[in-house]
C-alpha cells in the first residue's frame, strides 16, 4: 500500500543542509505524532523489511503525503536523461 511508503524515506530532526527536505507538523497528521520537530528528506530513500517494523506511531494526512511523494518523482524526473 502506498501509504506504507512513508516509512521508508529517511525521516531526521535535522536538515543538514539538505534543501529538499520537508518539515513534518503536527497538523499534517491524521493520528498520532512525532515527539520532535522531524524532517522528510525526498532524496534519501531506503527499504526494509516489514519485520524490521516495530509500530506505526503517526499517520500523515494525505495532503502533505502527496507533497513528499511528489517531491521523490521531481528528484527522480531530474536525474532522467543524464
Amino acid at each position: 500500500m502506498l501509504a506504507e511508503v512513508i516509512g521508508f524515506f529517511a525521516k531526521s530532526s535535522n536538515v543538514y543542509g539538505d534543501t529538499r527536505a520537508i518539515q513534518l507538523a503536527d497538523d499534517g497528521f491524521k493520528s498520532g505524532s512525532l515527539r520532535v520537530v522531524s524532517y522528510a528528506r525526498p532524496g534519501k530513500l531506503f527499504t526494509a523489511s516489514n519485520g524490521l517494523l516495530v509500530a506505526q506511531v503517526a499517520g500523515m494526512k494525505a495532503a502533505p503525503f502527496k507533497r513528499i511523494v511528489e517531491a521523490v518523482v521531481d528528484i527522480l524526473r531530474a536525474g532522467v536523461g543524464q
